[in-house]
């Protein structure tokens, strides 16, 4: 949830500040809604009744999970002088999206050789999982094909996907890899239509 609350917030000025963390406790002991700095870290507590939130439903736990995220970035702007409307749009948005980050890689369809098809990567980030598909259009964007080539049931994997790069080798296969690391995921996937 808070890659997609972050994906709202592109040009929010958060001055020095390098990471926002929010702790997530049910022990009503302790203090919370209080930020606290660490150099150029952010950080809250904000209280989450455990049981009810693994009792939810998925689209529960999303929304539960925004509002935390909300109501950790509002305290901690709040503290730091932020500005607080584009926390509030950025909310407004993501129950717009119906608490879904699933998006194209960049926003990028590249172009077969041939330019009668086009390829995307699609991202499925959820709470509990983490999938990657590439997707075969035609040269008028209709969808001829979709097909899952990486799937995690731990989404905090997913952000090497930011760093992927891909490029057709000819008209049926497409390389994928990470621009970052090449030597640990790369794929080599025939996209021809099924």
């Amino acid at each position: 949830m808070s890659e997609l609350f972050w994906s709202f917030l592109k040009q929010y000025k958060v001055n020095n500040v390098k990471k926002c963390v929010i702790i997530v406790t049910d022990d009503y002991q302790k203090k919370l809604e209080v930020p606290e700095s660490f150099g150029a870290i952010r950080s809250v507590k904000i209280e989450l009744d455990l049981n009810r939130y693994f009792e939810s439903n998925d689209y529960e736990r999303r929304k539960k999970l925004l509002e935390v995220t909300f109501q950790g970035m509002r305290q901690i702007a709040i503290r730091e002088g932020w500005e607080l409307e584009p926390l509030e749009q950025a909310y407004e948005s993501c129950i717009r999206n119906d608490i879904k980050y699933h998006f194209f890689l960049r926003d990028k369809l590249k172009s077969s050789l041939d330019r009668k098809n086009k390829i995307g990567i699609w991202c499925e980030w959820d709470i509990d999982t983490f999938k990657l598909f590439w997707v075969l259009l035609d040269k008028n964007n209709v969808e001829l094909n979709r097909e899952n080539f990486f799937y995690s049931s731990e989404p905090s994997q997913g952000e090497f996907a930011y760093y992927l790069n891909w490029q057709w080798i000819d008209n049926r296969t497409v390389l994928v890899k990470n621009e970052k690391r090449n030597d640990l995921l790369s794929w080599e996937l025939d996209v021809s239509v099924k």
